[in-house]
């Protein structure tokens, strides 16, 4: 199945550090004001993670996630597998 750009978000972000594990530096990260489109609705969100940085590693994060969701105007996105792309700076 062909792959489509279903959106983009942007966030602005809040790193707090964390003890390293080892000698790997490890970051705990927070949007908590992010905005943009998602299947062409004006999404709100908010996230927080942690990290932790590996010498072979660099700043780009890469994953898939799976919507559920019981907004209507989502519904499209239900069991989709979105695969997605955050280039931090």
């Amino acid at each position: 199945m062909p792959s489509e750009k279903i959106g983009s978000i942007k966030a602005t972000t809040i790193t707090k550090v964390l003890p390293a594990n080892g000698l790997n530096p490890r970051f705990e990260v927070s949007a908590p004001n992010g905005s943009g489109s998602l299947a062409g609705e004006n999404v709100q969100m908010m996230a927080t993670y942690s990290s932790e940085v590996r010498e072979d590693e660099g700043a780009a994060f890469k994953g898939v996630v799976y919507f559920q969701t019981a907004a209507p105007s989502l519904a499209s996105l239900n069991g989709t597998a979105v695969v997605y792309n955050s280039d931090v700076d």
